[in-house]
């Protein structure tokens, strides 16, 4: 039920309230030893902190990578869009933050293509 109230709460516009359920869920998951309910909750929830705090994202990603189990193509794919995503913005708050305004249209563009 915390996922799924997780994801509203997301789908909603609040990604901040769906970030702290989503690591309580993620938490449970973690202590019951179910290792692809959690994977797959931290992958919702680096996607839920893209926006937010792209650096968690990324780290968040790499931990739920390292535990997909084999054979689970359609769960890979997703955290390597994620982690995608989460470079990008990544990226661009590092060159705005240096007003590298054109670096930061750059990292857009080539986004794009």
């Amino acid at each position: 039920m915390l996922c799924a109230e997780g994801n509203l709460e997301d789908d909603l516009g609040n990604s901040e309230a769906a970030a702290a359920i989503l690591r309580r869920a993620a938490t449970l998951f973690e202590g019951t030893a179910e290792t692809f309910l959690w994977a797959k909750t931290l992958a919702r929830l680096a996607y839920t902190l893209v926006d937010l705090d792209p650096a968690e994202s990324l780290r968040i990603v790499e931990q739920a990578a390292e535990l997909i189990p084999l054979g689970n193509p359609r769960l890979v794919w997703s955290t390597e869009v994620i982690r995608i995503n989460g470079l990008i913005v990544y990226l661009l708050g590092f060159h705005l933050r240096r007003g590298q305004k054109a670096e930061a249209l750059a990292v857009c563009r080539r986004a794009r293509t």
